[in-house]
């Protein structure tokens, strides 16, 4: 299995943030029911402190189930009228889950043809995962036209991974415009998990910037952009350290 990127990490302990203060607020409510409404309010504080602490020190997840995974991606793309959309979505499980890189890349390249972005994302980000800079931006170059924040997101990595800083400023100053209007695309996994999904791109985004910024030297641009990449994660551990 592939190694989970930060942004996924990062989602996955929100959904366990979420699932600790949903517990500690219906047992706080009950305790305010049951004896009164200052002991319901000690245990809320308590328990929202430690879910938070919890959180933080939460390292592992429960990995996804291989065997049920690769049923679910036969059923997928065995279906007649499988769409591009879906494609992507199995490659993508194909690659961090069963870490089956090759397959995953054909599938993909399978519907280059289509003009969704998700597919040509999701193959631009298995390149950059693998550090082909120039494949990335070969794939992505038809959808360049759409105004997509994670097309250019994904373009300035890669320009950002072939140290191209000036190219890379562009296109994620582009997909941090295009983020704020018109948004970040949904992903249809739900609204929670869209939720956590765009906080954490938002982020990623963010530090890329400041990372463009460093390096060419505008330090106090740099500071700035890292610093509201800050406010969007509660977990210190995914943060960049503070520029000097």
């Amino acid at each position: 299995m592939v190694e989970f990127p930060r942004e996924l990490v990062y989602v996955q302990k929100l959904h366990f943030l979420t699932f600790l203060c949903v517990g500690t607020t219906l047992l706080a409510f009950l305790t305010s029911l049951a004896i009164n409404l200052y002991a319901g309010f000690l245990l809320l504080a308590a328990g929202l402190i430690l879910s938070y602490l919890a959180t933080l020190n939460k390292q592992c997840f429960i990995a996804p189930d291989i065997a049920r995974t690769s049923r679910s991606i036969a059923r997928r793309i065995s279906a007649s009228n499988l769409s591009a959309r879906s494609a992507a979505i199995a490659a993508s499980e194909m690659y961090y889950v069963l870490g089956d890189i090759a397959r995953s890349e054909a599938l993909l390249q399978a519907f280059l043809n289509s003009s969704d972005p998700f597919v040509h994302t999701t193959l631009a980000e298995l390149h950059l995962d693998q550090g082909r800079s120039a494949e990335a931006l070969a794939c992505l170059e038809p959808v360049l036209t759409q105004k997509h924040p994670v097309v250019h997101w994904l373009c300035g990595k890669a320009y950002l991974q072939g140290n191209d800083f000036l190219q890379a400023l562009q296109h994620l100053e582009l997909a941090l415009l295009f983020s704020a209007s018109p948004g970040l695309p949904h992903t249809g996994t739900g609204f929670l998990n869209n939720l956590f999904i765009k906080l954490s791109v938002k982020a990623s985004l963010l530090y890329n910037l400041a990372d463009c910024y460093t390096h060419i030297g505008e330090k106090e641009l740099a500071r700035k952009h890292q610093r509201r990449a800050n406010r969007y994660l509660i977990y210190p551990g995914l943060r960049h350290q503070e520029l000097t």
